[in-house]
């Protein structure tokens, strides 16, 4: 029988060793260089991975396209549920991703009622203290506001029940607000309440300043009596409940001190910003609630505009306007032109004389005696111009500027920048020099001496060194100074 396998000793655990180094030598030296794989720390790191660090991820982008794809998955789904004939004002309401509007009355008349019932706040804050902020109200307000907007714009005019029920809300709103001013001025007339004793009555939550027939009031317009047009605000309200919940001594105390104070800082004079009092002048609206009732007043007319425009014209045909013809007459009489008792007037003539009259008065200003006068009329001569010439150079424009290329534009406005040139391109070095120049010839070194002080007259319009303060150095070093480390301006680079 053959012998096949050869007889050896195993290798101890050195040679082993010995053996696998050599081996992984020669590996190492038969490897081919590093391409750019990446190693094993070198995958993850934000520094050596291309992955990583040239990927264009933009969370702020994702999260808009995801936004404006619920957006749009909501009206694809709304244009399916809207079933038949799409009026204008669902497109709208569709289009801006509002809640949809039908043309019916019955539809409108419910949106209005839900504005009313969002725009008021809720009773208990703290119950829905969850789902309700500051935020949302504002928020449910211009829905409100927009959609009523919507049905201004796109809705039918009204059928006669809503044309009575809009009349009759906005009667309603005038009478109570006519009885509401009308029962305050009696607590001024007969009782001799005054508007502070109303704060006074609110602040204490006592109702022993009003006599009892306030108290039978209808519960409409009760509170209003009391306690409207002081111009409480919110922060009012906190110090009510907050002296509310003193002992009745403590609070009547603690009321005299607040209200001393506020008379204090009411009767300093303040001095307005601008901003406030451009404000003023704008009459813009302080009280946001304010500006939402006179707006709801102005789309419930608008709407009884639609059913009856006779109604609700801002001026009543049947009556002749004369104040625009009364107008004209009086800037004739104003510019001396006679009318003659023609009509219509020429308004080409009044504007001519206008331009005249204001020329007299110009030259009144400087003309009162016959010398003046007799300059003014006769034509002077270029030697002595007279106040003609003087009003007549008054009269005209500035130097009207050339067109120009738009290097040479941009070359002017650097060097405007600058303070090298005016805006006419006058250069105010070349224009100093030739100010500075002598009539003759120097005399002396003191004269010498006196021009060189002249010369180094420092220019306050131009940027940078002034050359002559370079003038010692070489030409190497005077080169590109002072412009070294700037970026140029021209052409706008």
């Amino acid at each position: 029988m053959l012998k096949l396998t050869v007889r050896c000793r195993r290798w101890t655990a050195g040679e082993t060793r010995a053996v696998a180094g050599r081996f992984h030598a020669a590996q190492l030296s038969r490897q081919q260089v590093n391409r750019g794989e990446l190693s094993r720390t070198e995958i993850g790191s934000q520094f050596t991975d291309p992955v990583v660090y040239r990927n264009r991820f933009n969370l702020n982008r994702v999260l808009a396209a995801t936004a404006h794809e619920t957006k749009y998955l909501r009206e694809q789904h709304r244009s399916r549920t809207v079933v038949g004939q799409v009026s204008t004002a669902t497109e709208h309401g569709l289009d801006r991703g509002a809640e949809p509007t039908s043309r019916t009355e019955e539809s409108i008349n419910t949106m209005i009622d839900n504005a009313e019932l969002r725009l008021s706040t809720p009773k208990d804050p703290r119950a829905d203290a969850l789902r309700y902020d500051t935020r949302t109200h504002m928020t449910q307000i211009k829905q409100a506001m927009s959609r009523e907007y919507r049905e201004d714009k796109f809705a039918d005019k009204p059928n006669a029940a809503t044309y009575t029920k809009y009349f009759r809300m906005l009667r309603g709103l005038n009478k109570d607000d006519e009885a509401v001013t009308a029962r305050q001025q009696r607590l001024i007339d007969e009782n001799g309440v005054y508007p502070s004793q109303r704060i006074d009555a609110y602040m204490l939550d006592d109702e022993s300043h009003f006599p009892p027939w306030v108290q039978q009031l209808p519960w409409g317009i009760r509170d209003r009596v009391k306690y409207g047009g002081l111009g409480l605000t919110e922060a009012d309200e906190a110090t009510r409940i907050r002296l509310a919940r003193l002992p009745k001594d403590e609070r009547e105390r603690e009321w005299k001190r607040l209200k001393g104070a506020r008379e204090y800082e009411e009767g300093k004079e303040i001095r307005l910003t601008p901003a406030e009092l451009r404000d003023v002048r704008r009459a813009k609206r302080r009280h946001f609630y304010l500006y939402r009732k006179r707006q709801h007043r102005a789309s419930l007319l608008r709407r009884l505009a639609l059913r009856k425009p006779e109604r609700f014209e801002a001026w009543p045909s049947n009556v002749v306007d004369y104040s625009k013809r009364m107008a004209l007459i009086a800037q004739y009489v104003e510019n001396k032109v006679e009318t003659k008792g023609h009509w219509p007037l020429c308004k080409e003539t009044v504007a001519r004389a206008k331009l005249l009259r204001k020329r007299e008065e110009a030259e009144r200003a400087f003309i009162h005696d016959k010398d003046e006068n007799r300059l003014l009329n006769h034509k002077a001569s270029s030697a002595a111009p007279g106040l003609s010439d003087l009003l007549q150079s008054l009269d005209q424009n500035e130097t009207p500027v050339k067109r120009l290329s738009r290097k040479a534009y941009a070359n002017r406005v650097n060097a405007v920048v600058h303070g090298d040139q005016d805006v006419y391109g006058r250069n105010y070095y070349r224009l100093s020099k030739q100010i500075k120049q002598r009539p003759g010839g120097i005399s002396s070194s003191i004269q010498a001496d006196l021009e060189q002080e002249i010369r180094r007259e420092p220019r306050v319009y131009a940027k940078g060194r002034p050359e002559n303060a370079m003038e010692r150095w070489s030409v190497d070093h005077k080169r590109h100074v002072f412009h070294r480390g700037m970026p140029s301006m021209r052409y706008a680079s």
